[in-house]
């Protein structure tokens, strides 16, 4: 279990099963990824180093491309999740802070799976996505 503070705690197993069952649906199956969660510092940190924004963002999203990783499984990328943000988020929409981890690793997955937000229609459409995969891929428990 990871804590997030709060009282409120994300299993770390959980986490990962919801990963893979959003990859499939993806139609990656056999990848690998890696999520941290971080805070608000790490995360305004690497946003600064590599998108140079200086400032703290939800998820950033770091493709690796067709490295080779255990089991003969390509390493897709590297996901990760401001938990102080994500927190923030989970409070102004009402939401349990699981929930949001859970959305934004689904939306930092569907961009190491090629997704782009960049413009209003892509953003809607990723959007739509990330929420049909997020009902989907998760448990009655985090959703609600």
């Amino acid at each position: 279990m990871a804590d997030l503070g709060t009282g409120s705690r994300v299993g770390r197993e959980m986490l990962l099963r919801m990963a893979r069952g959003a990859l499939r649906k993806m139609g990656v199956p056999s990848a690998q990824v890696s999520i941290a969660l971080v805070s608000d510092r790490k995360m305004r940190a690497l946003n600064r180093r590599w998108r140079g924004v200086s400032r703290t963002t939800d998820v950033l999203a770091f493709p690796l491309g067709e490295t080779e990783g255990d089991g003969g499984k390509a390493m897709l990328g590297e996901v990760v999740i401001s938990v102080e943000r994500a927190r923030r988020q989970a409070r102004a929409h009402g939401e349990p802070l699981r929930r949001e981890v859970a959305r934004l690793m689904i939306h930092g997955l569907l961009h190491l799976a090629g997704e782009d937000d960049s413009t209003a229609a892509k953003s809607r459409r990723m959007w739509a996505r990330q929420e049909a995969f997020l009902k989907e891929v998760a448990p009655r428990r985090w959703t609600t």
